[in-house]
């Protein structure tokens, strides 16, 4: 429940992807790729492609769904059911930022440059606190709080995927093969059998 990168200053209508797509083609902002082999987990804003893993489109994902709709029943189902819970992670250090610095729910009329630099403050404080103590109130409120639904992004209408899509074809293709890998591995783990116990004579 850390935050490992912040960029302030972008208008509150700037669309997710479009921060997205400038902060990681554009290397002054110095953002922290995962390595090869690793991934972020992304919404349904972003596309699927090498160090960014997205849900499924078009198929049950959050979890309100499942508690409402029953269990998973396909690959794919299941999969998103797993991606959220990790997503959820999200939304519960955003609960304990926002539930520690309430002056981030109702920021003061301070020049700009002052209130990037207060968000900036209290998430390092927020890290500092996680790294830091182990009993905190405030993160053993919010570690497993299921019922913290993850806030529902508009999906994109795949403006700005087409760009990423012509210039990176193969790292797409490989991150969807693996996507589906991981999608059977879960599905397979979660349907198999139990174990019968066999009693010796």
């Amino acid at each position: 429940m850390r935050f490992t990168f912040v960029l302030t200053g972008w208008e509150g209508t700037a669309h997710d992807y479009c921060i997205f797509a400038e902060v990681v083609r554009n290397p002054k902002y110095n953002f922290p790729h995962p390595p090869r082999g690793k991934y972020y987990v992304v919404d349904f804003v972003y596309p699927n492609t090498a160090g960014y893993m997205a849900p499924y489109r078009n198929t049950r994902y959050y979890l309100s769904d499942f508690q409402r709709g029953g269990q998973p029943t396909t690959k794919e189902e299941y999969f998103n059911n797993a991606h959220a819970s990790l997503s959820s992670v999200i939304e519960r250090s955003f609960g304990v930022l926002k539930a520690r610095f309430p002056i981030l729910k109702c920021m003061p009329c301070y020049p700009l440059k002052t209130q990037q630099l207060i968000v900036v403050a209290c998430m390092a404080i927020h890290n500092f606190i996680r790294d830091n103590q182990d009993r905190d109130t405030l993160f053993n409120e919010f570690e497993n709080d299921e019922e913290i639904e993850i806030q529902h992004p508009s999906e994109t209408n795949g403006e700005g995927f087409d760009e990423v899509a012509i210039d990176n074809v193969v790292q797409q293709q490989e991150m969807l093969l693996f996507r589906q890998q991981l999608a059977d591995a879960i599905y397979a783990d979660q349907t198999r059998p139990p174990l019968r116990k066999h009693r010796s004579t």
